[in-house]
């Protein structure tokens, strides 16, 4: 099995090693499997976890099942490497509104890797006063004891308390005694939007414009239809114009990803038209709109969109969420009315892990332009 390791999953590789060093615990070949394991993680920001290729109905092999039966092993062979901490935090984050996993097999597991982690860590004899300042004022404290590891401390500050001039310095401060202290910083701001670039820390977002007479009545990108950044509003027939236009999203995963969320804001000249109902609205003719699936073409909406929740429509934006995407590209397409000519500056589209924030992307920012 050892000779053939390049061929088995991170899973197997772990209960391998765990195998060898059960037999004869001076075997420098389980080592070699840990060492080979922490090397491998996917690693974001905050966070890292292992996926497998194949599953079987024995063993789902889901990032989930794979990272905890890894972290299992980590946290009896090597409780100090920091990839574990972080293989903790992902199998911890990514828990379903019941504080369940996938599935009770794929719960048991990281049961089993957590506990073995905690004991590894001295979590439950946790002990020590800590304290956050920043630029030499201080934001917040707190005193870990028994039950207190599971009482999280926040604070927030404005933009306004950091300097523009100099470095600001946040100062996390850790008195001596047992256990870990976990701690995230964030920093939202705020940028003109013609300047702002895409942004891909482990996620790919592209947006794109078409005009609605070059595309099907299902959305369905149309060959030869350019990307646009400008169009002329159609002679009403009535209160609104009946031009319509086409947004597509793109989003590219690299690795399987849980929670995710992407959501796109509109620009403020036009409307969402929500293509759920059945009724004229927003000017279009009862005929024209679309009931959402169509089996003649199980792709309207884009490819992938059978992982995601119904989107939500709000004012300014719509948003899609879903509870596993595997690694991939999808394209999802939704159907904009023109109301109001104008120059409008149109905030980029997001995606991202609901647990895992730094993991994410933007799309660039546009300026859309809709004349008379």
């Amino acid at each position: 099995m050892y000779d053939k390791r390049d061929q088995l999953s991170p899973w197997a590789q772990a209960l391998l090693a765990l195998g060898i060093e059960a037999t004869s615990p001076s075997d420098a070949r389980a080592s070699d499997l840990i060492t080979n394991l922490e090397a491998t993680a996917e690693r974001t920001g905050s966070s890292s976890n292992w996926e497998s290729d194949t599953g079987s109905w024995r063993n789902p092999g889901t990032p989930l099942y794979t990272t905890a039966v890894v972290a299992y092993a980590l946290a009896q062979r090597d409780p100090a490497a920091p990839v574990l901490i972080e293989a903790v935090r992902y199998l911890s984050s990514n828990r379903d509104a019941k504080s369940l996993w996938g599935s009770t097999y794929e719960s048991a597991w990281v049961i089993l890797a957590l506990t073995e982690a905690m004991k590894g860590f001295g979590e439950l004899q946790a002990d020590f006063t800590f304290s956050a300042s920043l630029n030499g004022g201080p934001i917040a404290n707190g005193d870990v004891s028994g039950t207190e590891i599971f009482t999280p401390v926040s604070a927030s500050l404005p933009l306004g308390e950091l300097s523009q001039d100099s470095p600001n310095a946040l100062v996390i401060s850790r008195e001596s005694g047992l256990g870990r202290l976990y701690y995230r910083a964030a920093l939202l701001l705020y940028r003109p939007v013609e300047s702002a670039q895409p942004l891909n820390n482990g996620m790919g977002v592209s947006r794109a414009y078409y005009d609605g007479s070059c595309v099907d009545a299902a959305l369905r990108q149309a060959q030869g239809c350019p990307p646009l950044s400008t169009l002329q509003l159609a002679s009403p027939s009535g209160p609104m114009p009946t031009s319509k236009l086409a947004a597509r999203l793109t989003l590219t995963l690299p690795n399987d990803s849980y929670y995710v969320t992407l959501e796109d804001f509109i620009p403020a000249g036009t409307e969402i038209l929500n293509q759920t109902l059945k009724t004229s609205q927003q000017g279009e003719e009862a005929t024209v709109v679309q009931v959402v699936y169509d089996a003649d073409n199980p792709f309207a909406r884009g490819w992938g969109w059978w992982y995601f929740d119904e989107p939500q429509i709000h004012d300014d934006r719509i948003t899609w969420t879903a509870d596993y995407l595997p690694a991939g590209t999808y394209e999802l397409t939704y159907a904009l009315l023109p109301a109001q000519a104008g120059e409008f500056h149109v905030l980029p589209a997001h995606a991202w892990q609901a647990f895992f924030p730094d993991v994410q992307g933007t799309s660039a920012g546009t300026i859309f332009e809709i004349t008379p």
